[in-house]
């Protein structure tokens, strides 16, 4: 259904905000930014999943507000971080889910879209605890399991990136 004239001027609005407000994510604190981004009145939401690595310490900052699970390969181990807030523009304000974690060299972090179903994560896990599988060999085969599942269940359309 296309937006008429008012609701495409919204969701124009809104797209250029939540670019501007990415933008400046990447340059200042997360956590003075969020209102610059409120409840939509057509309940349209954008889900973040920001992650921010020190190359020098290896600290790693991770922002999920609605997004699919992180995965981290670390000393022969998948550990997952979840979301555990709505996206932005569910509800007029929104807490940061603000986690830190410590890479080391050699550690692997996928991150996936809400579009892969969570039928995959197993597979995932299998994938990265393999050897010799690299974070671009998971996300391929990944995403054409989740091409063959759309193909058997074509209710499961959705973008992967």
């Amino acid at each position: 259904m296309k937006p008429d004239k008012k609701q495409g001027q919204y969701l124009d609005d809104f797209a250029k905000r939540f670019i501007r407000f990415k933008k400046e994510w990447m340059l200042a604190d997360f956590e003075n930014r969020v209102s610059d981004v409120t409840k939509s009145p057509e309940e349209i939401f954008a889900t973040v999943d920001f992650l921010k690595i020190n190359l020098f310490t290896g600290k790693a900052e991770l922002v999920k507000l609605g997004a699919a699970q992180t995965f981290i390969k670390t000393h022969g181990t998948v550990k997952t971080v979840e979301s555990r807030t709505t996206p932005l523009g569910i509800v007029g304000s929104c807490e940061i889910d603000k986690r830190t974690a410590l890479l080391s060299d050699g550690d692997e972090v996928v991150m996936i879209t809400d579009g892969i179903c969570e039928e995959c994560f197993p597979r995932l896990r299998e994938l990265m605890l393999s050897l010799g599988v690299t974070a671009q060999d998971c996300a391929e085969r990944i995403v054409a399991e989740a091409e063959k599942g759309k193909e058997d269940d074509p209710s499961r359309q959705d973008d992967k990136t």
